[in-house]
């Protein structure tokens, strides 16, 4: 420790005073569950290995450990305090010193946590638009790759020596979990949309669901002009088929509206939209109000 022209000095009263300076590095173990706002402890222990306590006892002076002069601040972590307190471990007296540390959770929040919320409000959006628009698909899978650039810049900025997980990295994982559904789910509707139901008829208990999801979505948004439109095309699907069954013979000839399974596809992204939105803001509210705890 130190260098050679660093004397020791010794005074009149046989004092012997030795001041050296050494450049440390150490690391601690770090739990990241409140990542970006945790704040950590992280013990710095002095004692010698190649003499007993009876030779060199290692303690906390008088002055305790005092911040240099030239001590600048770090631009991830904040010096909260320290603390100093003698111990013995394994025998030997040992110099703890702890210091506490905050970090600085100003460009996490900025520059990740804000954009993944607002990111995850995104997956609703995606049953907001038609399959006929074509861009369905197009736009889940973009929002599903932004959440997988978000895991991978969160996961490693994660140091490596943490053995909890970090409560903001599940939040980042369900929400890549549920953009993954909304795209599955997109393409299963696109699928569906191709269907007829001459050849794949629906059971009754999928079209009374689409029923009730749809005058339930024609109350929720006021849609009255709609809601009668929409009897008036049951009422015409009902006379075709009577007439179809009426004369056989000509069933190849009368084509019929087929509007049963985008009917679904439509009630299905109704309930998709909001079940995602409800999940997504709640998730977002409950992680912000936890931490604001803390």
């Amino acid at each position: 420790m130190g260098s050679k022209f660093m004397f020791v000095v010794v005074e009149n009263t046989c004092k012997c005073t030795w001041k050296p300076y050494q450049i440390l590095e150490s690391t601690c173990q770090a739990d990241m569950t409140n990542y970006p706002y945790d704040t950590q402890e992280c013990d710095l222990k002095f004692s010698t290995w190649s003499s007993t306590s009876d030779q060199v006892q290692t303690i906390v002076g008088s002055a305790g450990m005092r911040i240099h002069e030239n001590f600048v601040e770090n631009s991830e972590w904040k010096l909260e305090g320290v603390s100093q307190r003698n111990e013995t471990i394994n025998g030997q007296l040992t110099a703890v010193f702890t210091l506490r540390l905050k970090r600085n959770h100003s460009f996490i929040v900025f520059y990740v946590t804000i954009p993944v919320i607002l990111l995850s409000l995104l997956n609703s959006l995606t049953f907001a638009l038609p399959v006929s628009a074509g861009e369905k698909s197009g736009y889940a899978i973009t929002v599903f790759l932004s959440f997988l650039i978000y895991v991978i810049v969160t996961f490693q900025k994660m140091p490596d020596s943490s053995d909890t997980i970090s409560l903001f990295a599940i939040y980042v994982l369900i929400m890549t979990g549920m953009s993954n559904l909304t795209v599955i789910i997109s393409v299963l509707e696109i699928r569906m949309m191709e269907l007829k139901t001459k050849h794949k008829p629906m059971l009754q208990c999928t079209i009374s669901f689409t029923k009730m999801i749809l005058n339930l979505r024609h109350r929720f948004l006021c849609i009255k002009e709609e809601m009668d439109e929409k009897r008036y095309l049951e009422e015409q699907m009902e006379s075709t088929q009577r007439k179809r069954v009426a004369n056989d013979d000509d069933d190849d000839d009368i084509e019929e509206e087929d509007n049963t399974w985008p009917e679904f596809v439509s009630a299905l992204d109704f309930v998709c939209f909001w079940v995602f939105f409800i999940v997504s803001l709640s998730l977002a509210v409950g992680y912000m109000v936890y931490l604001a705890t803390q």
